[in-house]
């Protein structure tokens, strides 16, 4: 069997004695070393998910805004187009109502015009009937002679006009 001796003895105090120094100068020491890192990585994990937590926040309302100002340059964009629809539907009745003012306005000139141009006839038919009614009246002629100037007088009337 096993006997024990004493450096037997002394060698297992020696490493009890050893194993306790180095639990309390080496293992603990190395194991708040692994604790304080094990902390930091922890804290670091738990701040970079707050981070990742922030960023996806972030991102969601950038992606709303977005969303917000295209649908804001969609709207801006059909105002504009009513707008302009509109203005170009006014122009388009003001130049027609422009139009038939001028058509009215051209048909009463010429409406004028013409019953100017009746008048000035009638005047120098009128004008020619007395010339010649006071020529007929000067000379005394006889029937044929005053058919014949009444003649000349129609075809001479009828050239003016």
């Amino acid at each position: 069997m096993l006997t024990l001796n004493a450096e037997l003895i002394y060698t297992i105090i020696n490493i009890i004695i050893l194993y306790f120094l180095m639990k309390k100068f080496l293992f603990r020491p190395v194991m708040d070393v692994i604790q304080k890192r094990q902390k930091n990585i922890e804290d670091a994990l738990e701040e970079a998910q707050k981070q990742k937590e922030q960023a996806n926040k972030l991102y969601e309302q950038y992606q709303k805004s977005i969303s917000n100002m295209e649908q804001e340059g969609k709207e801006i964009v059909q105002q504009a187009k009513n707008r302009a629809e509109a203005e170009y539907e006014k122009l388009i009745a003001d130049a027609k109502k422009e139009a038939a003012q001028i058509k009215c306005s051209a048909e009463k000139n010429a409406a004028i015009q013409s019953q100017k141009a009746m008048e000035q006839a009638k005047e120098n038919i009128v004008d020619l009937a007395m010339a010649m009614t006071a020529k007929l009246l000067e000379e005394n002629h006889s029937a044929s002679w005053d058919e014949k100037k009444l003649q000349q007088f129609l075809t001479q009337a009828g050239e003016k006009q």
